[in-house]
């Protein structure tokens, strides 16, 4: 939005920002796996919760997102459910039934 001076000069209004990002900076989306399965986000930040139930919907088989917990693959960081994930960084995760790690 613009308005003019007496002088004739144009005053632009500063758009707001926030500091929320969609994509990357090539544009494209937040590339991530969950069990082998890649998915993607329009937002770098996603709770452990919205993870698993975007991968239960791509893959029923996985069953009731409720029942599941999301394991990092790199570091064996297992998430709680509330908990924030950064997609930045191209995280590869697994599935464990209630919470519990496999036993060997």
């Amino acid at each position: 939005m613009s308005r003019k001076q007496p002088s004739g000069h144009v005053i632009r209004k500063a758009k707001q920002e926030t500091d929320k990002v969609t994509t990357t900076s090539e544009g494209q989306p937040f590339k991530f796996e969950v069990d082998g399965q890649e998915l993607d986000s329009e937002t770098p930040v996603m709770r452990a919760s919205e993870i698993l139930e975007k991968a239960s919907r791509e893959d029923p088989t996985l069953g009731n997102p409720g029942n599941l917990s999301l394991r990092d693959a790199d570091d064996d960081h297992t998430y709680q459910a509330t908990e924030e994930v950064d997609l930045r960084k191209g995280h590869a995760f697994i599935t464990l039934p209630d919470g519990r790690a496999p036993v060997a």
